[in-house]
Formats: structure tokens, sequence, C-alpha cells
């Protein structure tokens, strides 16, 4: 036994030694040495010259629609965006992807694919952000209308199936997707495309719909207790809500603060000798309601648009206030 022990070490210490003698010693390595790259127009070795130069003109080379151009692109040669600091060089020229994030976090391109080409050989065929912004504003016939901000398309809809006239104080919800607005002093709310209107209230005396950030509450201003007081409600017409509650208060134009927690609006008082409407703010739920304003004209409040899209309605504004993204109320007055 103890032979066979003896045998078993022997053999493992003699596959050590052989496996050491025959392991190939480790040699360093480097790499291809570095070409030089002087942006001088000059070739770097890896070609000559002549060779380099007919490269370059075929970079630089402009094409047009004889050449088979289109029909949309980027740019008409490599070097339009490929040029810093000679030809061939980095980019500085931003390109326009779409897309957006599915559920699991993975990107999903824009119908047709992320990349969105700037140019076009024909305006009708421009590549555009699927979704792009709009801009919804109050015609001379006093119907919200929409507008894109491609002037070939022009107005797209001016809101079927609401009375004809009457519109007033359009507001985008914050994500864009629906659009709320009075008509005929019912407060309706319809899709960023004019589809699917619905009226959310139906008093006759609601007016100047504001969204609050989180596109949970619409606040508003209605007479429905025979003096305006501002009220809230969701966006399908539930929980209306009192928060005002001044019978001693005319309170219209309200804008949410751009964290929710505040509202912005006029009240002009309903008895006194030549009443002027002054700036107050209070919570959202209607609790420490302050004067801001103690000048001596009349101010306003207006509400404001979220995501840098813009409502502007065809009444003339005398004097507006609204909140701005630091903790402060701009105000203008009328004297």
């Amino acid at each position: 036994m103890k032979v066979l022990k003896l045998f078993v070490i022997a053999f493992f210490a003699s596959a050590l030694v052989i496996a050491l003698v025959l392991t190939p010693a480790v040699q360093s390595q480097s790499g291809p040495t570095e070409a030089p790259a002087l942006f001088d127009n000059l070739t770097n070795g890896f070609t000559d010259q002549a060779t380099f130069d007919a490269d370059r003109a075929a970079f630089e080379a402009r094409e047009e629609k004889a050449d088979g151009l289109g029909p949309i692109y980027n740019a008409q040669s490599c070097v339009e965006c490929h040029q810093n600091r000679v030809s061939g060089g980095v980019s500085q020229i931003m390109e326009v992807r779409a897309g957006h994030s599915a559920a699991d976090g993975t990107f999903v391109a824009a119908p047709g694919g992320s990349l969105i080409n700037s140019r076009s050989i024909n305006t009708t065929i421009q590549e555009r952000v699927p979704g792009g912004p709009l801009i919804t504003y109050v015609n001379t016939a006093t119907q919200v209308s929409l507008v894109s901000f491609d002037i070939d398309a022009g107005v797209l809809n001016t809101m079927p199936d609401v009375p004809t006239t009457g519109h007033s104080f359009p507001a985008y919800s914050p994500d864009g997707s629906k659009i709320a607005f009075s008509a005929s002093g019912n407060i309706w709310v319809v899709n960023n495309d004019g589809t699917n209107p619905n009226a959310i209230s139906v008093e006759g005396t609601d007016f100047q719909p504001t969204w609050s950030p989180d596109g949970t509450k619409i606040a508003f201003s209605s007479a429905r207790t025979g003096v305006p007081q501002i009220f809230t409600m969701t966006p399908i017409g539930t929980e209306v809500t009192n928060i005002s509650n001044d019978p001693n208060g005319s309170d219209r134009m309200p804008t949410y603060s751009p964290d929710g927690t505040k509202i912005a609006f006029q009240r002009t008082p309903t008895s006194g000798i030549n009443p002027v409407g002054k700036i107050w703010t209070m919570n959202s739920n209607g609790s420490g309601q302050t004067q801001i304003t103690l000048l001596l004209g009349t101010t306003s409040a207006r509400p404001t648009r979220p995501m840098g899209r813009r409502s502007p309605s065809a009444r003339t504004a005398t004097a507006t206030t609204r909140f701005t993204k630091s903790p402060l109320v701009a105000a203008s007055q009328l004297g």
C-alpha cells in the first residue's frame, strides 16, 4: 500500500515537471504603430496620396436629384456632416431620432424607423416626428381649431360635434393627448386631434379650464352658485368641488403652480365702491387663501400651457399672471 502511494506521488510530480518544461514562455506583444493623423488632408501612409485624394473627392461629391438623391435625406454629401476639422473628420451635425420606451424599458422605433430625415425633394413627403407639437386656438368664428407647426398641413380640425360657437380658453393636458375648453358655458374635453369630444359639465356657467400638472384635475371658474368660483373636477367630470367657496368674491382664471400644490386666480369683490380684481393664491384643495397683490389697478390670472405648447385665445387680455418655475408669480397690471 505504501509503495502505491509513493508511485502516485511520483507520477504527479513528474507530470508537474513536464508541464513546466513544455509551457512556452510568455512573450510581450505590441500592436502596430499608430498611423499619424494630422488633419492636414495628407495620407497617413495607409495608402498613397493619389488614392487618398481620389477617395476624398468622392467623399466630398455633392449629389443632386438628377443623381438619384432622395426622396428623403439629411445631407447632399458625406462632407456636409463630416468636416471637423477637415474632410472625413468627426461630425457635429445632430440626427433626429424618434421612438418610445416600451414597458420593459427597450427602445421602440417610430413607425418607418427611428431616423427622421431633415430634408426631402418634395415638401409633401417631408419626414416629421410622429405626433409632433400642435397649436390650439380660438378662430374668428369662436371655434377651437388645431394647427400643426407644419405650414403645409394648415388647419387640421375645427372640433366636430360640439356647439359651433362660443368656444374659449383651450388648454392642453400635461401629456398633450387631450384639450379642455369651454363652449357655451360647458367644459369639454377632446383628443388632441379633435376627435372624441365629451362635455364633462352641463351647467351652462363654466369656463376657463386649466389642467393640474399631473393631469388628474381640471380647475375652472363656474357661476353655478350665482357668483363665479373656482371649482375642480376630474377629466371625466366627476368629483366636482367648489374650492374657493367665497360668496363675497368673484373668482376667475385659475392656474396651477408647476408642482400642482398651489392655484393662482383673480378675485374681484362683489361689493364696495369700484371693486377691482386682485391676484390670490390658495392650496390646491382651496385652503390657505392669500391675497398677494396690493396694486391700485386690476390684476388678473391666466392659465399657463404645459410642455411648450401654446393655446392662445381670441379674447383680449388686459392683464395676466402666471406661475414661473421658481416660487414666484408673474403679474401685470391694468392701471
